[in-house]
């Protein structure tokens, strides 16, 4: 049987985790898009194959999507122990379809959606640092906007005491380039906060769109949240945080750091 429905992961290609200083063990947090072309409603099951022996897996039931539409969801079934190296693992991220609320009719019966991922695990203090931003010598460390204005706020950081905050719409309310020599990889690590989510929003390297609203709107508002992306080497490219459509909403960046190996 033709398998009449799809899913993608956001983000880059790989999974990239910064483990400095977060829980042991800790929750992947993986934003996936999937799209139903069946003729009824479908619902999906997060699950996982292969796995590396540091995983722990609980499938997760990640609700319906009706015939013809798309939606975005958080899947959190996979909990991993710290390692104490940098570290590259492959897995099979998996998805179900069901054609019942209570999962128990499988549709169809094969193919599933299987996706091989690749993680990268690494301690930004241990890979070469390129720029540190942590907004705290009484500037904005060359990040600008196009819209709105960055102003430094003492009262919402992710580390004391300040970080950049901007509430302006319509443009890039945060961007900056960043230079990354010819080395085998660059990431880029930051922690954003948003007060209102939007369908607006978006991350973009250069010219490409990393994350859109979609993706960051499930994360939820008000929580820090640590974002990895990979930067092009040999390269300067800016990186940058677009709302548009007079999508006001109040932002924070803090602690960045752009890192190779």
């Amino acid at each position: 049987m033709a398998k009449t429905w799809s899913f993608t992961k956001y983000g880059d290609p790989d999974i990239l985790i910064d483990y400095k200083d977060i829980d042991d063990p800790f929750t992947l947090e993986i934003p996936v898009q999937i799209v139903n072309n069946h003729s009824a409603t479908l619902y999906f099951k997060g699950s996982a194959a292969g796995l590396p022996a540091a995983y722990t897996l609980v499938e997760q039931n990640l609700g319906s999507v009706v015939s013809g539409a798309s939606g975005t969801v958080l899947f959190t079934g996979l909990t991993r122990t710290k390692p104490t190296a940098r570290t590259d693992e492959t897995f099979t991220l998996r998805i179900k379809a069901f054609t019942d609320a209570g999962y128990a009719t499988a549709f169809p019966a094969a193919p599933q959606g299987d996706l091989t991922i690749t993680v990268r695990l690494f301690d930004h203090s241990a890979l070469t640092l390129v720029d540190k931003d942590d907004f705290d010598n009484d500037d904005n460390e060359n990040w600008a906007a196009d819209t709105g204005g960055i102003s430094r706020d003492v009262t919402v950081y992710f580390s004391a005491p300040y970080s950049i905050h901007n509430s302006g719409a319509n443009g890039k309310a945060f961007k900056k380039s960043f230079t990354v020599s010819a080395v085998s990889r660059a990431f880029l690590v930051l922690h954003l906060r948003m007060s209102v989510l939007n369908d607006y929003t978006k991350f973009s390297v250069g010219a490409t769109v990393k994350m859109p609203s979609a993706a960051i709107k499930i994360f939820g508002i008000n929580r820090w949240i640590r974002l990895v992306f990979t930067l092009p080497t040999n390269a300067t490219t800016e990186f940058s945080l677009s709302d548009t459509f007079g999508s006001t909403n109040d932002k924070h960046i803090d602690d960045v750091w752009v890192v190779t190996e």
